[in-house]
């Protein structure tokens, strides 16, 4: 909210993101962190270049256009009458987009690009007009009239004399004009002459950067089907090639190549090799060096073949790896290219060569040591003498100590062996000492068994206990996340798990619910009642219904007499609360103030949207803010004023939901028809600060200018903060014409239309709603009664508070008797 109240801008309404969880225990700032990125369509979660780029767009350039469509052509280069400049991103398939939908999608760049007036900065597109049609050829004047441009007639039917409204902006063409040279009078654009498929005699089409000798700018194709393009270029008579290199061709090559910096480097495929041309055959090439002999005991053979060190760049022999950089050779048999490879040492001590895979042990590493077995280890290379194949040295591990067996990790339930030789209990990736099943088949861990559980606990699943564990340390404490518990082994299914002690029902009249649904005291770890606070040291309970942990919560008594319940709808409550305004914020409501605002959330307790009471079973709310979901998947919370404290006058109820009925005309894309009913399971009890607000008829119409009230939690600011306690801003009515005008001359722009399912309220600088606030009301009161009306349903705007922006909202009147069909059913 602008001040306190929010508006979710249009420019995302199909994005959806996480929020975060609406819980007492947190701060506002925590608990809304992330509904700026929310679904209900007042998302303002578009990247920061798209909001640069509209920022820029939204520049006011109106005072030098005309706000009507006219009919007639302008100087753009659009087809007349049918077709009008527009900003690019207001033209989809072919077409103006008058509702405002998906103004964020980048378009492809316009085959034909022309200025709008409107928006002189921002590159155009020619774009039909929604039914705007070609005028037919009109009949001659009747005697004593005269043929002119609609523009230069007055309305009263006399020719203007003074030119008003004749001038049109220019706009600058990118194509050059020229003459034609076949017929001096007729004019042409300048035009790039089509590539070359073949070049001229003793020209190659090459690279541009790889030519020294054009004579001439003629491009050419090198690959015309994957459009890469070159030059026609002399070819080279001579061949450069420095030193013992030779000129042939690049794939006849098996040692070092000369590059286009003047080096020798080994042979890769794509390569920025100097070109050459052969002597003998004229054929394009690439200057080549015969590699050095393999060092030593080496033989140069392929890559692959290599199982031992192999004769790198730098001139030394270091273990294979692949994409080394290894030194290149020629075998002197095969003439095929290789690596000088150096075979490896035999395996040391007791160890055997064989595959990596294989090795269940201890590995002989290049630091010359046994270390255990990790993926991707320094390992020494070997050669198997059996099988000539590549492996490693492993060492077998020794028998498990004790009572331990030697089984897969995986099926340990209780203690290991690790390489401090000491038992652990398990924990992933634990530096496990390795050993080999009696068999030998199987690599795996040393296990010894858990002791049974103390007590009257059980083992069970971690997951599964409610109450308290056993822990390391042999006491039972309350569940906490990654808990250094006792591991045990189920009895019945042979499961690992944790000693649990089940906990004991709540005492006396307490009831166990969620902790943040706790607005009395509630039974500690000390067996005694207590008020609630943050961090408490709660006794834990399980929710009868199956929602998980709680705690036993006994609810205090309501003492002050003085909030009593109004007996119609629309009472707002303000000036009847006592308490001082002194520390709340000037656009905080009061406690109960606005008794018909809700809340509604996901049933994991995250907030959704706004909501207002119409009736004891019945809320209204936008349909961006259910389309998509069940009646399963929210609750709603009644009577809510703080949402970080839980010291109010009168606790909040939080109800279930029975139905949601969204307007089957509803559009997700541009919101038109955006209202859906909620219906709860069951009535509630209309109190103080939970009553319902009137509903208006068809024919209760607002004059232009009326205040009304718009509430909620949502920013301060389109980049602001959420609120903790509920705010309000007062917001003027604007009548539908003059709201649709003033859109247009945001990014909406001049042929946007406003639909008749919306109303709108606001413009004022700096007071609006904004970001969280979808789906609240905007409540007027009725002068005669007293009342206050739910006229409007916080729906979308452009930003939040901007001069001369309304707020846009659901019309409530317009779906006046949709919603009596649905509640008189």
């Amino acid at each position: 909210m602008y001040f306190t109240v929010v508006i979710i801008t249009l420019l995302s309404l199909s994005r959806s993101s996480s929020q975060d969880v609406f819980q007492k225990s947190i701060n506002p700032a925590a608990l809304f962190k992330k509904l700026a990125q929310s679904c209900d369509g007042h998302n303002g979660g578009c990247g920061a270049d798209d909001q640069n780029l509209l920022a820029s767009e939204d520049k006011d350039t109106s005072e030098h256009a005309d706000p009507e469509v006219s009919s007639q052509p302008r100087e753009t280069g659009c087809q007349p009458y049918t077709h009008a400049c527009v900003p690019y991103y207001q033209c989809i398939d072919g077409e103006i987009n008058t509702s405002g939908t998906g103004l964020i999608d980048v378009r492809s760049k316009p085959l034909r690009e022309c200025t709008d007036p409107q928006n002189p900065t921002i590159p155009g597109v020619c774009c039909r007009i929604p039914g705007a049609t070609t005028p037919e050829p009109e009949k001659p004047c009747q005697a004593g009239l005269i043929c002119v441009e609609r523009i230069q007639c007055n309305a009263d039917g006399a020719i203007k004399t003074d030119g008003s409204g004749v001038i049109d902006v220019r706009a600058h063409t990118k194509i050059q004009p020229c003459r034609l040279n076949t017929n001096s009078y007729e004019s042409g654009v300048c035009c790039k002459p089509t590539p070359l498929e073949v070049c001229p005699n003793y020209k190659d089409c090459i690279l541009e950067y790889e030519c020294h000798s054009v004579t001439g700018p003629e491009e050419c194709y090198i690959d015309k089907r994957n459009g890469v393009l070159g030059v026609c270029c002399d070819r080279l008579i001579t061949n450069v090639c420095p030193e013992d290199a030779e000129c042939i061709p690049e794939s006849d090559c098996l040692g070092e190549i000369w590059n286009s910096a003047r080096n020798f480097v080994s042979h890769r495929p794509g390569g920025d090799w100097y070109p050459c041309i052969s002597p003998t055959g004229n054929k394009r090439g690439v200057c080549c060096r015969r590699s050095d002999p393999c060092p030593g005991d080496s033989v140069c053979i392929p890559e692959p073949e290599c199982k031992g060190e192999i004769w790198n760049r730098a001139r030394t022999f270091a273990p294979y790896r692949p994409n080394g950089d290894w030194y290149p050779c020629i075998s002197p048999a095969s003439n095929i290219r290789g690596v000088c490879c150096r075979r490896s040492d035999p395996c040391p001590g007791d160890s055997v060569c064989i595959p990596e895979p294989e090795c269940k042990g201890e590995i002989w590493n290049r630091a010359r040591t046994f270390a255990p077995y990790r993926p991707n280890g320094d390992w020494y290379p070997c050669i198997s003498p059996a099988s000539n194949i590549r492996g490693v040295c492993c060492r077998r591990s020794d028998p498990c100590p004790g009572d331990s067996v030697c089984i897969p990790e995986p099926e340990c339930k209780g203690e290991i062996w690790n390489r401090a030789r000491t038992f652990a209990p398990y924990r992933p990736n634990g530096d496990w000492y390795p050993c080999i099943s009696p068999d030998g088949n199987i690599r795996g861990v040393c296990c010894r068994r858990s002791d049974p559980c103390p007590g009257d606990s059980v083992c069970v699943p971690e997951p599964e206990c409610k109450g308290e564990i056993w822990n390391r340390a042999r006491t039972f404490v309350p569940y906490r996340p990654n808990g250094d518990w006792y591991p045990c082994i189920s009895p019945d299914d042979n499961i690992r798990g944790v000693c649990c002690r089940r906990e004991d029902p709540c005492p006396g009249d307490s009831l166990c619910i969620p902790e943040s649904e706790c607005k009395g005291e509630i039974w500690n770890r000390a067996r005694t009642f207590a008020p609630y606070g943050p961090n408490g040291d709660w006794y834990h309970c399980t929710i009868s219904d199956g929602r998980g942990r709680g705690v036993c919560c006994r609810r205090s008594e309501i003492k002050d007499p003085k909030y009593i319940a109004a007996t119609e709808c629309g009472i707002r409550n303000y000036g009847r609360e006592q308490r001082s305004r002194g520390t709340l914020g000037k656009n905080a409501a009061l406690f109960g103030e606005f008794p018909w605002q809700a809340i509604l959330f996901f049933r994991n307790y995250t907030y959704k949207c706004g909501a207002s009471i119409v009736g004891n079973r019945w809320l209204i709310t936008g349909a961006h803010c259910v389309n998509g979901y069940t009646h399963k998947d929210f609750r709603a919370r009644l009577g809510e004023w703080q949402v970080d404290v839980y010291d109010e006058p009168l606790p909040y109820f939080d109800a279930d939901i029975s139905l949601i009925y969204a307007h089957p005309n509803f559009n997700a894309d541009n919101l038109r028809n955006n209202i859906a009913i909620i219906e709860l399971e069951t009535p509630v009890k209309f109190q103080y600060h939970i009553n319902a607000i009137c509903l208006p008829s068809y024919s209760q119409t607002l004059s232009p200018g009326t205040v009304c009230i718009a509430s909620g939690w949502g920013k301060d600011a389109f980049t602001g903060s959420y609120q903790a306690i509920l705010n309000r801003v007062e917001v003027p009515f604007v009548g539908h014409g003059q709201c649709e005008e003033l859109l247009r001359k945001t990014r909406l722009g001049r042929f946007f239309k406003l639909h008749e399912s919306f109303m709108c309220a606001g413009g004022e600088e700096n007071k609006d709603v904004c970001t969280g606030d979808g789906g609240g009301p905007l409540a007027c009161k009725d002068l005669a009664t007293g009342k206050y009306y739910l006229q409007g349903i916080t729906s979308w705007g452009i930003d939040c508070g901007q001069k001369d922006v309304p707020g846009v909202y659901a019309d409530v009147r317009f779906f006046s008797e949709w919603i009596k069909g649905i509640i008189r059913r």
